[in-house]
């Protein structure tokens, strides 16, 4: 399509032509066989003086130009001429206008209008010719260059692939005798494991029977223990002989516990003293014992193993205790038994 900014140069250059009307010349063109073209405009463009529409309709029908084809008269209009009549409004084609403007007598520079718009066209196409012609051997010398281009880059990667197939083969061959010492290297390992462990389980064999022997042993050295012991505890059955442990607690505000040794008579005589003065007195535990010395000892050493509460005085059997009853508790669990000493 010719640019009209290349026409308006044209026009510029040569004619100089209304811009107005150019450009108006220019969108008729653009549609052709509509008839919108007012009968009137050829007396805008003065080609004819105008009195009324039947000079119009002469000069259409000198052109040789048909109705229904070339012009319209679709109606008549309710303005009327000088001569009282209504005017009938003809409607051209772009086609049928083009006709009258380029047979005028009155007004022939629109016969060089079109004459300068075809050679316009003409050498507009001759250009965008050349132009085309100089992008296609562009383009055609671009399309080479790529093709080239294509075709180096497509032998580098191919190139690329092989080295890398052939990387990956010799990677994967390595990786086969790798794995093939390793699996070496395990079978060693394993078989020596094996060997450690039917080793370990002689020795493990050997060691149960030596065990089962020593148990044995044992068991017969504690029956005579044993034995011995009923024997020493057997005479000290009379409960007034028995010593007792007894831990007290003087209040239940106080953490500190007292723990007193002895028969079983002073015992009684220490706890009804002590009710006297602290009424809330309460007894956590009183254990018969043969010794309540070696008892208190024994509940010392397991204190000392398991740190459950601060033991203040020893001698004096004095305790400070914030967890009274996990004490207690351990108090029970302690066993001493008597020797023959």
């Amino acid at each position: 399509m010719l640019p009209i900014n290349f026409f308006r140069r044209c026009n510029e250059m040569f004619l100089h032509i209304d811009s107005l009307k150019m450009i108006e010349m220019l969108e008729m063109i653009n549609r052709q066989g509509e008839f919108f073209i007012s009968g009137k405009k050829l007396g805008e463009y003065d080609v004819m003086t105008i009195r009324d529409s039947s000079h119009i309709l002469q000069m259409l029908r000198s052109r040789n130009l048909k109705d229904g084809k070339d012009y319209l008269s679709p109606n008549v209009r309710g303005n009327l001429l000088q001569t009282g009549r209504p005017a009938t409004e003809y409607l051209l084609t772009p086609r049928a206008f083009k006709h009258c403007l380029m047979g005028s007598k009155k007004n022939s520079i629109y016969r060089d209008y079109y004459i300068m718009l075809e050679e316009c066209v003409y050498y507009y196409d001759r250009i965008a010719q050349h132009k085309l012609m100089n992008e296609n051997r562009m383009l055609i010398a671009g399309n080479e260059r790529l093709e080239h281009e294509m075709i180096q880059s497509r032998l580098q990667r191919e190139r690329e692939i092989e080295d890398a197939y052939t990387q990956r083969e010799r990677e994967i061959e390595d990786s086969r005798i790798q794995r093939k010492h390793a699996e070496e290297s395990a079978r060693i390992h394993r078989e020596h494991l094996e060997r450690q462990l039917r080793e370990i389980r002689q020795e493990n064999e050997v060691t149960r029977q030596e065990n089962a022997t020593a148990h044995e042993e044992i068991r017969d050295q504690l029956s005579v223990i044993n034995a011995s012991i009923k024997r020493i505890v057997n005479k000290e059955r009379n409960p007034s002989r028995l010593s007792h442990l007894c831990i007290f607690q003087r209040e239940p505000n106080n953490d500190e516990l007292i723990i007193t040794t002895g028969l079983a008579k002073s015992i009684d005589a220490r706890i009804r003293k002590e009710r006297r003065e602290y009424p809330d007195l309460i007894v956590w535990i009183r254990i018969e014992t043969p010794n309540a010395l070696r008892l208190w000892d024994a509940i010392v050493d397991a204190n000392d193993q398991l740190d459950i509460v601060r033991i203040s005085d020893k001698k004096g059997k004095r305790i400070a205790c914030e967890n009274i009853r996990e004490f207690v508790d351990m108090v029970h669990q302690v066993r001493w038994e008597p020797t023959d000493e």
